[in-house]
């Protein structure tokens, strides 16, 4: 097995990722979007994540019908259901209003608590202080600040 196909394995088995802008495929169901993304062992848990996120009848939808914060928290469930080892979230609750970002930073908590490593980007302060530990990036000066726990 060549490295760059080594990498791609370790990157679908062992890192759930949460981007930006969603990465759904438009033209897939929710549920194929999460077939295909988590296999179907990991299935009902992201099933049951929808739930939890308060989208418990979008499975059959495409996400073309959702709403941006809906294709959001379907990302999230995305990124939680195989129980990876490592969760790169890129601004997981932009999109959302206070009480399902806190739905999400919930989950994303409860990774944490389990064992995942979790790192969230965000310019969201309420996001930031759930946080056990923060990296403050300034990029006007180039530096990196914290380290230490919040």
């Amino acid at each position: 097995m060549s490295s760059s196909a080594k990498r791609a394995r370790l990157r679908h088995e062992q890192i759930g990722f949460v981007f930006q802008d969603v990465n759904l495929i438009q033209h897939l169901s929710v549920r194929a979007n999460l077939e295909l993304a988590v296999g179907g062992d990991n299935l009902p848990r992201a099933i049951a994540l929808l739930d939890e996120f308060g989208l418990p009848d979008v499975a059959k939808a495409k996400p073309t019908r959702l709403s941006l914060g809906e294709q959001q928290r379907v990302a999230v469930a995305r990124a939680l259901a195989k129980d990876s080892s490592v969760v790169l979230a890129d601004e997981p609750t932009s999109s959302l209003d206070p009480g399902n970002r806190d739905a999400v930073l919930r989950a994303l908590r409860s990774a944490a608590d389990h064992g995942a490593g979790v790192v969230i980007v965000t310019h969201d302060q309420a996001v930031a202080d759930w946080a056990d530990r923060r990296l403050e990036i300034d990029p006007a000066r180039g530096t990196l600040s914290g380290g230490g726990t919040t």
